[in-house]
């Protein structure tokens, strides 16, 4: 019950997504990797600031962003303890994973949904993204460090990680940011994202 309620009080506070004009001639990446899901973007679409972090990266196509919790992801023998751990507020961390190929490519056309947004709309992702990050006075410091997969680096970010505000949460209201039908509220588990996504996709193929 304790559960539910706190996830009915997080849908009252969601906000209005915005709303961008324009074409939706841009393209995005929603992935689902098992319970974990990120967001890919093409490297060639970026602007400043985010743009940046790619410029640190001349070799990539593209690249794919994630959220976790500092200490459980950073844990080397993960367990029981870290798990919970990991419902407590901590410091997060943003995976960026280096591409030399699209998301599909990469990852496979079964976990990888594309979806159109308008270039304001790509801005306004990339520039979530971006405030995700405990950037130093306004400039991209160095990696955190390494990440689990070949290409991929951790990043400090200034967002707080917890048990009612996931990996998947943030992918939603990243997403949302950018004006795609995403409602973050009550998301926790990869399933939500994936589906919300699909649905996403199913909407922009409608007359």
């Amino acid at each position: 019950m304790l559960l539910l309620g706190m996830l009915s009080l997080a849908g009252c506070a969601t906000m209005p997504a915005p709303r961008f004009t324009g074409p939706a001639k841009e393209t995005i990446y929603v992935i689902g990797r098992g319970w974990h899901t990120e967001i890919g973007l093409d490297a060639a679409a970026l602007d400043p600031p985010l743009l940046s972090l790619a410029a640190r990266y001349p070799g990539a196509q593209a690249l794919s962003f994630g959220f976790g919790d500092r200490a459980y992801v950073l844990a080397r023998n993960k367990g029981i303890g870290d798990a919970l751990g990991a419902l407590l507020p901590n410091r997060g961390l943003i995976l960026v994973t280096l591409l030399n190929t699209s998301p599909p490519a990469a990852f496979g056309t079964r976990h990888v949904i594309a979806l159109p947004v308008t270039h304001e709309g790509l801005d306004a992702i990339a520039d979530d993204i971006w405030d995700s990050l405990a950037t130093d006075h306004g400039h991209l410091p160095a990696p955190y460090g390494a990440g689990p997969y070949s290409g991929s680096v951790f990043y400090a970010s200034r967002v707080r990680y917890d048990g009612f505000y996931t990996c998947n949460t943030w992918v939603a209201a990243v997403l949302r940011a950018g004006g795609l039908p995403f409602d973050p509220a009550g998301v926790l588990f990869a399933s939500q994202v994936m589906y919300q996504a699909r649905m996403a996709a199913k909407r922009a193929k409608s007359p």
